[in-house]
């Protein structure tokens, strides 16, 4: 299967932010080793300063892809289309905690699925659907289950699809968690 997220940098304010993170960690663990609470303190702000920057980079590009999203939506031309999915890709990569990683992989979904109702291929809905299932493994009925439901939603959408374009048919995979539709006479 194809990877779900293109995008080939890392949407960080700064390319090595996630190991300037781990190395901070790091260092806040040996400044407590040491009792050493200045040191610990000082590395604490440093991080909290790189995941503040992290937090916002995400909901700007929620907001972005967003933004995009419903201009697709409300009958938008091809290219604001591909415009949305970039940053919906960009989130996905920034994302930190299930909460988050659950949203981008949701809003990637649904990029990925206005790309592929205006292509003739099937590709873009086979990534659809694999980012759909993706959030599901994020959203669960303990954690959130409202957003479950939502990503259930979107992933049962993409039915409407395969009587459109039926090679879809191949690739869709039910999750565990969801029942099975009944049989079309």
């Amino acid at each position: 299967m194809q990877s779900i997220c293109t995008c080939t940098a890392l949407y960080f304010p700064w390319p090595d932010a996630a190991r300037k993170i781990r190395l901070l960690d790091s260092g806040i663990e040996i400044a407590r080793l040491d009792n050493q609470p200045e040191q610990a303190a000082a590395k604490l702000i440093a991080k909290l300063r790189i995941e503040v920057i992290a937090e916002a980079l995400f909901d700007r590009l929620r907001s972005l892809q967003i933004e995009w999203y419903e201009r697709v939506r409300d009958g938008g031309p091809n290219f604001a289309s591909t415009v949305a999915n970039h940053p919906a890709q960009a989130s996905v990569q920034i994302a930190s905690g299930t909460d988050q990683q659950g949203a981008a992989l949701n809003d990637l979904g649904n990029a990925l699925k206005t790309l592929g109702e205006r292509e003739s291929g099937t590709d873009r809905l086979e990534q659809t659907v694999a980012a759909y299932n993706a959030a599901l493994q994020e959203r669960t009925q303990d954690r959130a289950p409202l957003q479950l439901a939502i990503t259930q939603s979107n992933l049962g959408g993409i039915e409407v699809d395969f009587s459109v374009k039926p090679a879809m048919s191949r690739i869709w995979i039910w999750p565990r968690h969801m029942p099975k539709p009944r049989e079309r006479s």
